[in-house]
């Protein structure tokens, strides 16, 4: 498990191995397992559905991704957490009427949301193939942050 994050002060998660991400595939319903350190660089998006801010992030995502992702090695994997059914806006309906782009994977025990430490939704985590965090940042990112973000990635690759 890393450690919570705690932005007043320096990330220890940084250059620790993140571990598997267990939950269900939010279109499939299937069991998903991810293992960090599987070679695939990653950015992943923490979310939960009753968050405006993520409810501002995820239609950005949405434009953005299918645009670039043939661009980028790098991939990138959404963890839908802290699911509160009395929120008003079920996970189940707003998964359908979203229909994102990229992988949703549903934490419904948070056990993946504690794994990676988040504090704050949304929530950013990138790995290495090797599984190693090199950035964890909570927050809203616009289109030219994604792509500076995606772009550098691209570039620790070469």
């Amino acid at each position: 498990y890393l450690p919570r994050f705690d932005r007043n002060a320096p990330d220890r998660a940084l250059g620790m191995a993140m571990g598997t991400i267990d939950g269900i595939d939010g279109y499939t319903e299937e069991l998903v397992s991810i293992d960090p350190s599987d070679g695939q660089q990653r950015v992943w998006m923490v979310w939960a559905h009753w968050c405006p801010y993520c409810q501002q992030e995820l239609p950005i995502l949405t434009d953005w991704y299918p645009t670039v992702s043939d661009q980028y090695e790098t991939e990138l994997v959404t963890v839908s957490t802290n699911i509160d059914p009395s929120r008003g806006n079920p996970l189940e309906e707003y998964l359908a009427e979203g229909q994102f782009p990229f992988p949703v994977i549903v934490d419904a025990t948070n056990d993946a949301a504690v794994k990676m430490g988040i504090s704050a939704f949304p929530f950013w985590v990138v790995t290495n193939g090797d599984g190693i965090v090199l950035l964890r940042a909570p927050g809203l990112l616009d289109v030219s942050q994604l792509e500076q973000l995606f772009t550098q990635l691209e570039n620790l690759e070469a």
